[in-house]
């Protein structure tokens, strides 16, 4: 084997180069694209100039999984050696409303995936809830890494589209909420304005919840009508109700999980082969709810007979 492999690469050096040149043009595949729900991307580029921080707050329409923010940058970007330099370490934020304050609290850190053409892609994810107010801030100055805005008028318009609900949070159809500052915590008092952000931003279904179930033993055995114990394990805090063959197990309906666990006291009520499920509803609205895989236990006879 090895003698064919050289003697291939001494003969037909342009098969091994044929292999090679594609695995080192895409070392690492792009994210997939989610739905865009908002986007400032047709407007005409003014660069911000000042190495500020620049954010503007929206409203989710629906619930789901904030996947990528897309930025418009102004043109040349691409080939400007500080900007190709200081791109692989730029962050764009989801952060929390903070009322008529600028935000301060952090809630999801998106990091850099590809700059392409006149646009920048951050990725990340952050699971929403219809109706929450949210901000997008950039994690760097202007001068850092660009961006771009501009005066568009009434929006929704032909450069500026809104879908499912998802907009700006505005006070008119041509005023939105936007703050600004030195760094993305130190952003002033929410201010209304007609300057528009130029990014867009994507969607995916937010991830269904998981549960994992195993008995506190540590077995997949128990004994026919004896106390065993169930754990569930979620990937989210919420209400679990555990099954044996589909049917609910008695007092163990929506129990309310402590530090993503869960327990149920089951005495087996049939012999052989039991299987053990369980169905989790998120306190987060915006996760959707989850079911385990079956967990199969092989009941025996009794053994402490009274």
């Amino acid at each position: 084997m090895l003698r064919e492999m050289r003697d291939l690469w001494i003969k037909r050096p342009w098969l091994i180069a044929l292999f090679l040149v594609p695995q080192l043009l895409n070392p690492v595949p792009a994210s997939a694209a989610g739905t865009v729900v908002f986007s400032a991307l047709g407007i005409s580029c003014t660069q911000h100039t000042a190495n500020d921080i620049y954010a503007h707050r929206y409203v989710a329409g629906t619930n789901g999984q904030i996947s990528a923010i897309n930025v418009l940058l102004p043109a040349g970007a691409v080939n400007n050696s500080t900007f190709k330099a200081n791109f692989p370490t730029a962050t764009y934020l989801i952060m929390a409303n903070n009322g008529s304050s600028g935000p301060v609290t952090t809630l999801a850190t998106f990091t850099a995936d590809t700059m392409t053409g006149v646009n920048a892609r951050f990725v990340g994810s952050y699971n929403i809830t219809a109706g929450t107010r949210f901000w997008v801030v950039a994690g760097q100055g202007a001068a850092v890494f660009p961006d771009c805005y501009a005066f568009s008028g009434s929006v929704p318009n032909a450069n500026v589209t809104f879908t499912n609900g998802w907009r700006l949070d505005t006070s008119t159809a041509s005023v939105w909420a936007y703050a600004t500052g030195n760094t993305p915590t130190t952003l002033g008092a929410v201010q209304q304005n007609s300057w528009i952000f130029a990014i867009s931003i994507e969607i995916t279904p937010a991830a269904a919840a998981t549960v994992s179930l195993s008995l506190q033993s540590g077995l997949t055995t128990a004994s026919f009508r004896n106390s065993a114990q169930i754990r569930a394990s979620s990937s989210t805090e919420g209400r679990i109700t555990f099954y044996q063959n589909g049917k609910v197990i008695p007092g163990c309906r929506k129990i309310q999980t402590s530090s993503l666990l869960a327990t149920c006291n089951w005495k087996p009520s049939v012999h052989g082969s039991a299987r053990i499920s369980a169905a989790i509803t998120p306190t987060d609205s915006s996760i959707p709810s989850g079911v385990s895989p079956a967990f199969n236990v092989g009941v025996s006879e009794r053994t402490n007979f009274r």
